[in-house]
């Protein structure tokens, strides 16, 4: 089945038509005057909607809201508008306003000493008394019924019509002053629309102006103020104006009524840079003042004036490692702004003045000049001699605004005095009868800047820091926590030096006893004791009874300080023990020596290994003898790898004097050799035996599984 769609289009030519929502809208006049303000309002508008208006019939939105006000252009014939009002975008009604034609209120003056220049009229003969004449020269003037005319001096204002007001002939007013008038021309067209126009009349003439010299104007120093009389001015007509410009740039403004006497003005900046608006001066201002009115204009200028900027006095400092005597410092001049007019012909400006510099204390004594000059170098180094605080000063002369400076202080540090004070409580001063422990705090009298302290005591037993306290503290606490003689030293630095201070402590205690190791001995011992063998310190107190014992020995017990001729006549593991005591307790004090006899010495056999085989241990009887040689630690441990291969030949030994036994045995170290037994071979169960090619050649061949060797297949 076929369907069939006809397409009819239709077009009609010569006018079209617009299909209006609904709504209607009020207008407070529908033939107003041309320029006359009315008001339009939709009836009863639809809340939210949105509503616009179309009026000069583009098509265009020109207004929006449910009213407002407007004034059609002002025309000097009928004109027709429709205005169109759109509902949420949709046209719903449209009304035509005509707006009646507004009379046209222009004048001319004939040609002569007065010029009309759009709506401004001007007289420049510089009389007070003047006749103005006028005609009409309005382009409705066949439409226009009658004409008001306002001169503007305060005198009643004139009526007049086509007849009295001609544009063919002109009236005249007399003005009887100099200045300003504003003359309002009133038309009134035959349709009852009116309209005025304003003239602005300037009766004057040209002004005259005059600036005279305030004195000096180089050589000046920002912020410099001047005050510029204002001369010639007193004859000029009401409505001159004055402007002031400073090298082209307006200052100030005022009206004949507002000019002052003398114009003061202040220049906050250089004129370094700048040219005088006359071009006749560099690095200088001018200040130019005119006076202006309709008529014309005159014009004061006085040049040139040159201004400097005060500089800105500032060093940098360049410091040593170490503020000390014998130090160098450097000083570098960076000062900033120096922007300088030096007057001549012509003027020039310059951004450098050389320095001049001074320095605390005595030159010679307190310090040398390293490099630089004193009078004119922007660099200059200075080694300071002694410590103390000294202060740099640097000055630079302005030609304009004088000497400026800028001073720094430098302060070269004392070396530092090492000092401290330490004080041991007394008996029973700590609850503990005065002996150890005791805690004791050190009390830094050190003197200096900039310190740093290092505390050291000697032996590094028997005492600690407490109180968070530590070796770099200034004033450490100390926990003495067993007597004896301690050393203390305090180290104190700063960047110019380091010094000591030391002492000796003896805090009380339980005596310290040191016995000297006893050896070993073969079948018998003898032991006699001296001050060599035996130290015993007291610690600052009485020695009570000495207390020996020797258990296995003849004798077994001794109160002698030294015993002698203490014998053991067997072998074995025997103990030697000394007790002593003071006031602050007692001390034990021993050691074990052994009586050994003699006997066999049983070595390992002499044996063969691997340099890759792992680390083992030699065993030799009697055990606890010292092992030596290659590879072998002393207590038998032997590595393969640290020997290397070769032959080793290692020594055991064992006891003392004659029960000293010592014996050999020799380890051979052999290389481990790399053994490749080739690729992987894939065989089938009946076929005929494989070679097998492994290298080194000469070693032996095992299988795993169902596999059967013979020889190398």
């Amino acid at each position: 089945m076929k369907y069939f769609i006809t397409l009819i289009f239709t077009l009609t030519t010569g006018y079209w038509q617009t299909t209006f929502a609904q709504c209607s809208f009020s207008v407070s006049n529908t033939s107003p005057c041309a320029s006359e303000e009315v008001n339009f309002s939709v009836d009863s508008p639809t809340p939210g909607a949105n509503y616009t208006w179309d009026l000069d019939e583009d098509g265009q939105s020109d207004l929006s809201g449910s009213s407002f006000s407007y004034s059609f252009p002002e025309m000097n014939t009928d004109s027709t508008y429709t205005v169109t009002l759109f509902e949420d975008g949709n046209a719903c009604s449209t009304q035509d306003i005509t707006a009646l034609a507004v009379p046209d209120p222009s004048i001319g003056v004939p040609p002569g000493i007065v010029a009309l220049v759009d709506n401004e009229i001007k007289a420049c003969n510089g009389s007070s008394s003047f006749d103005l004449e006028i005609y009409n020269a309005s382009s409705t003037f066949g439409d226009n019924a009658s004409y008001t005319i306002n001169w503007g001096d305060g005198t009643p204002a004139e009526d007049h019509d086509n007849s009295t007001f001609s544009n063919t002939s002109t009236i005249s007013h007399t003005y009887n002053g100099l200045g300003y008038y504003t003359i309002f021309i009133t038309a009134t067209h035959q349709n009852g629309c009116v309209f005025t126009r304003n003239y602005t009349f300037y009766n004057g003439g040209n002004p005259s102006v005059g600036l005279a010299i305030p004195g000096n104007t180089v050589g000046l120093c920002a912020p410099a103020t001047l005050d510029f009389p204002i001369t010639n001015t007193e004859g000029n007509p009401p409505g001159t104006e004055y402007t002031v410009y400073i090298s082209g740039e307006e200052v100030a403004h005022f009206t004949q009524e507002e000019l002052p006497d003398i114009f003061t003005y202040t220049f906050l900046e250089s004129s370094c840079g700048v040219t005088t608006s006359t071009g006749n001066y560099n690095n200088a201002f001018d200040i130019r003042i005119v006076a202006s009115n309709p008529c014309n204009s005159s014009t004061a200028t006085i040049e040139p004036i040159e201004v400097s900027e005060p500089p800105e006095p500032f060093f940098d400092v360049t410091q040593p490692a170490f503020s000390c005597a014998g130090a160098i410092y450097g000083f570098e001049n960076n000062t900033t702004n120096i922007s300088e007019v030096v007057a001549g012909n012509p003027s020039q400006c310059i951004d450098v003045l050389n320095p001049t510099w001074t320095i605390s204390g005595t030159s010679g004594e307190d310090w040398n000049v390293v490099s630089g000059n004193l009078f004119g170098s922007n660099t200059i180094e200075i080694e300071f001699l002694n410590p103390g605080v000294y202060v740099i000063e640097m000055k630079l002369v302005s030609f304009a605004c004088g000497p400026v400076s800028f001073s720094q202080e430098i302060t070269i540090q004392e070396p530092p005095e090492a000092g401290a004070a330490i004080q041991i409580p007394g008996p029973g001063g700590n609850g503990n009868g005065g002996c150890t422990p005791l805690t004791i705090p050190f009390s830094n009298n050190s003197a200096g800047e900039n310190l740093s302290f290092e505390w050291a005591i000697s032996p590094g037993e028997g005492w600690s820091f407490v109180d968070s306290t530590h070796a770099n503290s200034a004033s450490p606490v100390v926990e003495f926590t067993e007597g004896g003689v301690y050393d203390i030293q305090l180290l104190v630095a700063n960047s110019c030096a380091e010094v000591s201070w030391d002492t000796t402590l003896l805090m009380p205690g339980p005596p310290n006893i040191e016995l000297a190791p006893i050896p070993d001995f073969c079948q018998s011992a003898t032991l006699s004791f001296d001050s060599s063998s035996v130290q015993v310190q007291l610690n600052g107190l009485a020695a009570g009874s000495y207390n020996w014992s020797f258990p296995g020995g003849q004798p077994e017990a001794s109160g002698n300080p030294f015993p002698e001729n203490v014998q053991y006549d067997s072998a074995g593991t025997y103990t030697v023990i000394l007790q002593l005591s003071n006031a602050c307790g007692e001390t034990t004090a021993q050691d074990t020596f052994t009586v050994q006899e003699p006997g066999p010495l049983a070595m390992p056999p002499d044996m063969v290994v691997c340099n890759s085989d792992a680390p083992f241990m030699l065993e030799a009887d009697p055990p606890g003898g010292a092992w030596s040689g290659s590879g072998v630690s002393e207590n038998g441990r032997f590595d393969p790898a640290t020997a290397s291969p070769g032959s080793h030949i290692l020594q055991y030994s064992y006891g003392v004097g004659a029960c000293s036994m010592a014996g050999s045995l020799t380890v051979t170290v052999l290389q481990a050799t790399s053994v490749d037994a080739g690729p992987g071979q894939e065989v089938c169960s009946n076929e005929p035996a494989v070679p097998l090619n492994g290298t080194p050649a000469g070693g032996s061949w095992a299988a795993s599984g169902n596999a059967v060797l013979s020889g190398n297949s």
